[in-house]
């Protein structure tokens, strides 16, 4: 019958009157266009032995489908948190249960087997995405599924787009998910990348063209989420060169809680007590901690001053489970020495690392490892610009800081 056509049949060399048989034909092109071809049965039609029955096979081939649309990933961004303004969706936003403000002009965006999920409307958690560019009102809000889901997205201009999409696991969930970006064409995989540890808010941007399916896949904790999809034109695609400098000073171990005339000469911030920094050249906003206070009356001298030259102590900590993030903006463009306290006050071996992000880009500036510090540790850095410190729980009972200082 020719290359692009094959048969089975059930036929035998002889049928008996009025016995029946099939005969399946099965179309494999092997180019594209019309293919055609004849089958021919012979039998003894008439009672003329040799007869021939003919029949004509016609199939269409169709060109095999070629990958056009891209994707490259840009890397990660744990800093921005949900104020994506000025950075992210300049062109458009798409926030679960909120606002549903894509760039008609060139996106087309069609979720699917996802359920929707509403956390909190009403809160100032810099984790919470704004509801619109330049909101104060935010929302913690999220597509999820506990196996996978999917984002359709069709850029249809021909252009490359920056598309981001923003991940918090806002409950501390334990939450672990891969996101692939697939062609939706072809079904070829363009890009994967893993997710874990985002309870203090990721941010996932790739540069994509074409037709695209995004999917979402569960790997751990309660669920995969996704807070929102961001779009940026192509004129936005550059990230931001490193401006902010960090370098460690040292470990102080016998200072203690007395810092007076040796930390915090131009401002104090201490967990649950005094909010003196300095406001001359000094922004700060804690997020993902909660605080606590072992005690406001005690001698210990681990505990920290409340204030320069007191002889009252606190002890009382930023703390988390998982992570925590101090937002640090030096604003005059010089450096400063800027001083955390740690103390495992009631000695439960608690163990963390310390990392200095550049705000802008995430370039991770400096980290240190800290464990042991049931007698109180100062952390000093020499830090310039516009940082973001990140306690990351490592062993023991949290992640704990009992306050910054300046100088």
């Amino acid at each position: 019958m020719g290359a692009d056509f094959d048969f089975t049949s059930t036929c035998r060399a002889s049928l008996a009157s009025n016995a029946t048989c099939s005969i399946s034909v099965t179309f494999t092109p092997s180019a594209s266009g019309v293919r055609t071809a004849t089958l021919r049965v012979t039998d003894n039609s008439g009672n003329i032995a040799g007869s021939v029955q003919s029949v004509q096979l016609t199939g269409t081939g169709a060109a095999a489908s070629v990958a056009t649309a891209t994707a490259s990933y840009l890397g990660s961004d744990p800093t921005t948190q949900g104020t994506w303004t000025g950075k992210y969706g300049n062109d458009g936003q798409i926030l679960a249960n909120s606002t549903q403000n894509p760039p008609t002009s060139y996106a087309e965006v069609t979720p699917s087997d996802n359920s929707n999920f509403t956390f909190e409307t009403t809160t100032t958690d810099p984790r919470a995405l704004q509801v619109t560019n330049g909101s104060s009102s935010r929302i913690a809000s999220v597509y999820y599924s506990a196996s996978s889901f999917t984002l359709d997205v069709n850029l249809t201009d021909g252009n490359v787009h920056k598309v981001s999409l923003y991940l918090c696991d806002w409950n501390s969930y334990s939450r672990a998910e891969t996101i692939s970006i697939l062609d939706a064409g072809t079904s070829d995989v363009l890009d994967t990348q893993s997710f874990a540890s985002f309870s203090g808010g990721i941010w996932a941007p790739w540069t994509i063209k074409g037709h695209v399916k995004i999917v979402v896949t569960y790997t751990a904790g309660d669920n995969a989420v996704i807070n929102g999809i961001f779009f940026d034109t192509p004129g936005t695609l550059t990230h931001p060169t490193a401006t902010a400098t960090a370098s460690y000073i040292g470990s102080d171990a016998t200072t203690q809680g007395t810092w007076t005339g040796k930390y915090g000469n131009d401002g104090q911030i201490l967990a649950n007590s005094t909010q003196n920094p300095p406001t001359s050249y000094a922004v700060v906003t804690p997020s993902g901690n909660s605080n606590f206070t072992f005690t406001t009356t005690t001698a210990d001298p681990r505990a920290l001053q409340v204030t320069s030259g007191s002889s009252s102590r606190i002890a009382s900590v930023y703390y988390s489970a998982t992570s925590f993030t101090f937002d640090v903006n030096l604003t005059d463009g010089n450096p400063h020495k800027v001083s955390l306290y740690l103390c495992d006050w009631n000695s439960y071996s608690r163990a963390e690392t310390i990392s200095i992000l550049d705000a802008g880009t995430s370039n991770v500036l400096d980290t240190q490892s800290f464990t042991s510090f049931t007698g109180g540790v100062w952390a000093p850095w020499n830090i310039k610009g516009h940082v973001k410190i990140v306690v990351t729980y490592t062993a023991g009972d949290n992640a704990v800081v009992n306050g910054i200082l300046f100088n």
